[in-house]
């Protein structure tokens, strides 16, 4: 897992879009890394808010999967985040510089 200088307290997220910036209090546009801690898959999107029934995005497996951590760059836009099946709840591990 890669670690950048700030660790936050872990996210929950549900099935609803729910912005990671707001919720941690990193400012947009700052280099992030997200880590699904939990068993179920992870949507992760850039820029505005997305549709509530928006499939677009990348998912991040479980943790014992191929793609469970994200690093996000810091020129990206707002982070969101999301459940991939409706009702599944997931705790992300969240960095940042």
């Amino acid at each position: 897992m890669i670690l950048l200088p700030k660790t936050y307290p872990d996210i929950e997220i549900n099935n609803e879009w729910k912005s990671v910036n707001a919720l941690t209090a990193i400012p947009v546009g700052t280099r992030t890394v997200l880590l699904n801690k939990s068993a179920y898959p992870l949507r992760i999107a850039t820029g505005a808010q997305p549709a509530a029934d928006s499939t677009n995005g990348i998912v991040l497996s479980d943790p014992y999967g191929f793609y469970a951590e994200l690093e996000i760059a810091a020129t990206a836009l707002e982070i969101w985040a999301k459940a991939a099946n409706p009702s599944d709840v997931i705790d992300i591990a969240v960095s940042s510089e």
